[in-house]
């Protein structure tokens, strides 16, 4: 059954436990894949009423015992949780899942001090298992204890160097603590594994440049600009860094800085025309005419209509006296002009040469 279930046959496993119980009432087993199946379905009582009988048929089974004690947790009803996870500790001695849930438990209630060692219990029984290392880091960080989280998650990198959240963590811990060099080291690491991503590779020239390294910041961020042009946060270290320096490229690069900004600018303008247009376009469906297809098409359809507008009623024309306002005529236009095709309109580059320093990045 529990094969079925996993392949997504709920209906089939359901009708062999359902048939399992109809042979033998007491089959432990069915009362256990019948509770795992009302899990699934959200019925958490029922759930825990097909455990306690699992039970109640064999006291020692540690599937209902161990399940029980999920169905729980998952309830928040975390004091029977721990009942049940721990008659499993002691019928299980050093079961490095049961100490975990065990100390997830604790988590939940917020005790600090007894998840940690008990965690650090189930370190010592798998040390090198790197979800329960991240688990320490998480709790000493939470509890302020910057070392003992960075010593926790640096152990956990030495058996998973290839977590990009714990690469980017240490970078993070290196670079609060004024080691930018050492913080570049995983950076780098970072951006070899996610090539695409910008914010490695910002990092990395930021690092360079806090470490006071500005020749090679100021390359790094070309290599960056030169990947990602339209980045604009790019090109504003780039036209700082190269004023700073002095070189000849800082006109350039805020010429570039300028052009990148006004794109920008229309792209949202743009956005903003267009999301106003739709729903212009929304609002005016309702002052549309009536389509042919929608129009009365029947005797009784027209005559409804036509009672609707009132046209049996007699025609009467209106009379009144022709006055000299009538025979009179204004162009509303008013005088139109001959287009003048003769003289040339003058065009006129946009110039960057005379840029102000106003603009810059501080």
């Amino acid at each position: 059954s529990i094969h079925l279930l996993q392949k997504g046959n709920r209906s089939e496993a359901l009708e062999q436990v359902e048939t399992a119980l109809s042979l033998d009432r007491y089959n432990t087993a069915a009362h256990v894949m019948a509770g795992i199946i009302a899990f699934q379905d959200q019925d958490i009582n029922k759930a825990i009423l097909c455990m306690q009988e699992a039970l109640d048929n064999d006291a020692l089974c540690m599937q209902a015992l161990y399940n029980l004690g999920l169905i729980h947790k998952k309830a928040h009803n975390l004091e029977n949780a721990l009942d049940c996870f721990y008659k499993l500790d002691k019928m299980l001695r050093n079961n490095v899942q049961v100490v975990c849930q065990l100390a997830s438990i604790y988590e939940f209630m917020e005790d600090s001090g007894q998840a940690i060692e008990l965690y650090s219990q189930a370190n010592s029984l798998a040390p090198t298992d790197p979800s329960i290392l991240s688990k320490l880091s998480q709790i000493y960080e939470s509890e302020q204890d910057k070392s003992q989280a960075f010593q926790c998650l640096y152990d956990s990198y030495r058996y998973l160097p290839s977590d990009i959240k714990t690469v980017e963590w240490i970078a993070a811990y290196y670079l609060e603590a004024q080691f930018a060099e050492k913080a570049v080291t995983y950076f780098e690491k970072a951006a070899l594994m996610q090539p695409d991503e910008i914010k490695w590779h910002m990092m990395i020239a930021s690092c360079t440049r806090r470490a006071g390294n500005y020749q090679k910041a100021f390359d790094l961020y070309k290599a960056v600009h030169h990947k990602f042009p339209s980045d604009l946060n790019c090109l504003k270290f780039l036209v700082r860094l190269s004023s700073d320096l002095g070189m000849p490229e800082a006109k350039e690069y805020a010429a570039r800085l300028m052009k990148a900004e006004r794109v920008s600018q229309l792209r949202q303008q743009r956005e903003t025309d267009s999301a106003h247009s739709k729903s212009g376009s929304a609002a005016s469906v309702h002052s549309l005419p009536v389509p042919l297809n929608e129009r009365p098409q029947s005797l009784n359809d027209r005559r409804q209509l036509s009672a609707h507008l009132n046209y049996d009623r007699p025609y009467r024309s209106a009379t009144r006296d022709i006055d000299s306002s009538d025979l009179s005529y204004t162009d509303a236009v008013g005088r139109v002009e001959r287009p003048k095709t003769g003289k040339r309109k003058e065009t006129r580059e946009d110039e960057f040469d005379d840029l102000d320093d106003s603009f810059l990045p501080m």
